[in-house]
């Protein structure tokens, strides 16, 4: 049971955590690795997470049929109520709220291709459920038809802030690239299919940092979608902020909003955005990658607060850029796109 905990939490660390862990290079190497060669989903890790369970069975029978437990009363009594706590609690997780959120599915509106592997999936939800999301948050998605399969997959929102109104004020949408097993069957999706939505989560959010204050969006490829939920919801308000967005892609077909973005740029004072654009010849504007190379060229604002959505190593790069610039880590906030 020990061997199983540890395990679980090793696994955890290494593949889910958003901590200092993953600015370092041989974790990074390993969750590339693993994506990439082993073809390790998310799907699988959550299955070896669930042996928690398993464990915390085995360390109650085990410490139960102790003798010196048995000797013991008080012993017995903590053992049980933690027993029930954790399983309740795993209970609540596994079960209990899986289902209360499969009784009030939302209904898939429209699936669009964007851009080249690109789709956007929009969602209404039942007018019996409450959902309100901050803009850069992100839910769990399980479709209940087509080849999409059952299975949970998370993914960060692109529309904007929702909140509890009309119909139209509710509908919500994800928008993601065909890298995986499952997104490269989102096609598959049809308007009128359940899906069950949990969520939201995430503090990946700029409503609650001043107005006045600078900020700096940098995205890499399918990274752009928290800050283009970010930037709807600041248009659908009127909103004006002091934003810089930079957004890398490998060509410039992967630009699959740049009109929407120039759209907000005319109507927002403050705001402007930038294309680098690392493998397309023809590209007329910014060519390369977003690295501390181009990163140092830009003339971005003294005392912005820089947000982060991309692949994890060119992410990881640019943190170390930001860190060796000055740009303390109170002011470095990151998303990964990774397992």
């Amino acid at each position: 049971a020990a061997n199983i905990f540890l395990a679980v939490i090793v696994v955890s660390l290494v593949f889910w955590s958003v901590t200092v862990l993953v600015r370092l290079r041989p974790i990074a190497m390993l969750r590339s690795f693993s994506a990439r060669v082993l073809r390790i989903q998310y799907q699988h890790l959550r299955a070896f997470h669930n042996l928690t369970a398993v464990a915390a069975v085995l360390v109650t029978a085990h410490v139960v049929l102790a003798s010196s437990t048995a000797e013991q009363p008080l012993r017995q009594a903590v053992m049980a109520v933690w027993f029930v706590v954790a399983m309740g609690l795993y209970a609540e997780h596994k079960f209990i709220r899986p289902f209360r959120i499969r009784r009030t599915p939302f209904t898939v509106t429209a699936v669009t291709e964007d851009g080249p592997d690109i789709w956007t999936v929009r969602m209404q939800p039942p007018a019996s459920r409450e959902w309100k999301n901050r803009a850069g948050q992100f839910a769990y998605f399980a479709f209940f038809r087509g080849r999409a399969g059952r299975d949970e997959h998370p993914f960060t929102l692109s529309s904007p802030a929702a909140a509890n109104g009309s119909a139209g004020e509710r509908e919500i949408a994800f928008t993601a690239k065909t890298l995986g097993d499952w997104t490269a069957r989102m096609n598959a999706i049809q308007p009128g299919d359940p899906v069950a939505v949990d969520g939201p989560y995430g503090l990946f959010a700029i409503d609650r940092v001043p107005v006045e204050q600078p900020l700096v969006f940098l995205a890499g490829g399918v990274g752009i979608t928290p800050f283009l939920a970010m930037l709807r919801t600041l248009d659908l308000r009127a909103e004006s902020r002091p934003i810089t967005l930079i957004w890398n892609v490998r060509h410039a077909a992967d630009l699959f909003c740049a009109s929407e973005l120039d759209a907000i740029a005319q109507k927002l004072e403050g705001f402007q955005w930038t294309a680098v654009v690392s493998r397309d010849p023809d590209w007329p504007g910014q060519k390369g990658r977003l690295d501390p190379t181009s990163l140092s060229k830009a003339n971005l604002p003294a005392n912005a607060l820089y947000y982060l959505c991309g692949p994890v190593p060119q992410m990881e790069a640019i943190i170390r850029s930001l860190r060796s610039r000055g740009v303390k880590p109170s002011r470095i906030r990151f998303e990964n796109f990774a397992m």
